[in-house]
């Protein structure tokens, strides 16, 4: 069988037959970098592999060394979950097709679950600057809100910044003196 997909024949070096299909091709996992994650925020992460065989055969995943709270899908490669302690983990990713022989290919990554970021109030300086500090997380966004209450139906975002390299932060803002009583929260998004 030459398969219905031209591009996979090797020519024939005799007779007029496209030739004969290669044998079985290794699938291939995408590189995954480190991740940095905070504690308790969902994360999923697509370990799909790509195999060229035509056609496509059954490719089973493996992950090994991730963290109470992650799980991986054998038959999609999606890791999934929430997880719960800061930890840095080795994580090792395997996807096997059901060729003969099989093939495989593995990524390896570290995947660091952080704390959440604690937005702290360090007081108001001389300028009528709210001072805070907080550990920012690499490559992310964060935002800083204010409101009178803290079941206010909507907060006022007071700042909005990208931080590329984490670390402790600084921050000043201006607000309202004349307002006695405020509350702060701090998002982020990756």
């Amino acid at each position: 069988s030459y398969g219905n997909d031209p591009y996979m024949w090797i020519a024939s070096v005799a007779g007029w037959t496209p030739g004969a299909l290669p044998g079985n091709q290794a699938p291939v996992l995408p590189n995954i970098s480190d991740i940095f994650w905070p504690v308790m925020s969902p994360l999923f992460i697509d370990a799909s592999a790509i195999d060229l065989d035509q056609p496509v055969p059954l490719l089973t995943y493996e992950a090994r060394g991730l963290p109470t709270g992650l799980t991986m899908d054998p038959k999609t490669g999606l890791i999934s979950g929430t997880v719960s302690e800061a930890g840095t983990f080795a994580i090792r990713i395997t996807v096997t097709d059901d060729q003969d022989p099989a093939l495989s290919d593995e990524v390896l990554f570290n995947l660091t679950i952080v704390t959440a970021p604690q937005l702290t109030f360090s007081g108001i300086s001389e300028n009528g600057m709210a001072e805070f500090t907080f550990e920012a997380l690499d490559s992310t966004t964060y935002l800083i809100q204010s409101a009178e209450s803290l079941l206010a139906p909507e907060w006022i975002t007071l700042d909005t910044f990208n931080v590329n390299q984490g670390g402790i932060m600084d921050i000043s803002i201006p607000i309202d003196l004349k307002v006695s009583q405020r509350f702060f929260r701090l998002f982020w998004d990756q």
